[in-house]
């Protein structure tokens, strides 16, 4: 992200949280807006930017960013 952190969701959860109700905001005011029970873990880098995600065929999670010297 352009925060310099990566940030891991649980995904599931939220899948799982989640039904057509709760996107329907005309019809649900009550939007949950709260994000950190779903946010697994934030890793900062020294100063750059994630551009780009992949995952491996031994699903390790390699991100590519460039350094950006202050």
């Amino acid at each position: 992200s352009l925060d310099c952190t990566l940030k891991l969701w649980d995904f599931t959860k939220l899948a799982e949280e989640m039904s057509l109700e709760d996107v329907n905001v005309s019809h649900n005011p009550d939007v949950k807006t709260s994000t950190e029970s779903y946010l697994l873990r934030t890793f900062p880098t020294k100063n750059s930017p994630i551009l780009t995600l992949h995952f491996s065929r031994r699903n390790l999670l390699l991100g590519i960013g460039m350094f950006e010297a202050s």
